[in-house]
């Protein structure tokens, strides 16, 4: 990003809309410290993750597997194949 901005990449440019441009394009102005550079792609993390799973969950068709507990991986395959028969 450093480089970029040497280059004269302004971050309205196309390629830089992604999280965690603008938040650094901010500590490298000096509108805000590294700290709060990071807090703030976090956050936009959080938030871009749960719009998509807003938008994902109106979606009709999908079938969603809780594996945070799960170990087995070929048994989660198996179970992926079937639904997906």
């Amino acid at each position: 990003l450093i480089e970029l901005k040497r280059k004269g990449y302004d971050i309205n440019a196309p390629g830089l809309n992604g999280i965690g441009y603008k938040e650094l394009y901010g500590y490298l102005n000096d509108e805000y410290s590294l700290i709060k550079a990071i807090e703030l792609i976090k956050q936009n993390t959080r938030r871009y993750a749960k719009r998509q799973m807003t938008w994902s969950n109106h979606m009709e068709g999908i079938t969603w597997f809780d594996i945070d507990n799960e170990t087995n991986y070929e048994e989660i395959a198996d179970r992926i194949i079937k639904e997906i028969k």
